[in-house]
Parts: C-alpha cells; structure tokens; sequence
C-alpha cells in the first residue's frame, strides 16, 4: 500500500480488513514465554544462567567438602585404631 502510494481507505475490503488485522497483531510485542508464566528473553536467558552456574558451583564444592571430611575422618578414625 505504502510502495504503491495509495492511501489504505482506496483499497479494496479484503485489503483494508487485511491491513486492519495486521495493525491489531502489532499492538502486542511478539514475545516467546515459557509457559505463559514469564517472557523468555536474553536478560532471563542470562539471570538463569547465572543461576544455574551458581547452583553447579555450589554442588562441585560441596562435593569437595565431603570428600575432604570423609578423608579426614578416615585418617581420624585409622590413627585412633593405631594408638589402641
């Protein structure tokens, strides 16, 4: 319609209804949702990213943790068997 500078009202019904349609779908931000719950977008891409790396982070030291103290106290454990 712009290309053929026409102005939309010279147009026929179908074009007109067409156009009008498009106008409408364009009101509303086209945005993917996860659920319909929350826009998925780069800045919750980034915030979940983080959260998860944080989340394996905190899993890789605890696991660390654990098997330092598990070590510790099976050296505990096999040095007190020794003294008796």
């Amino acid at each position: 319609v712009c290309r053929m500078n026409i102005a939309w009202y010279q147009t026929s019904s179908r074009t007109r209804k067409i156009l009008i349609f498009m106008l409408m779908k364009t009101r509303e931000p086209c945005v993917l949702t996860a659920g319909k719950m929350f826009v998925i977008s780069m800045d919750t891409f980034s915030t979940v990213r983080h959260i998860l790396i944080t989340y394996i982070h905190i899993i890789y030291v605890y696991k660390i943790l654990i098997h330092t103290y598990t070590c510790i106290y099976k050296n505990i454990i096999l040095k007190s068997k020794k003294l008796f």
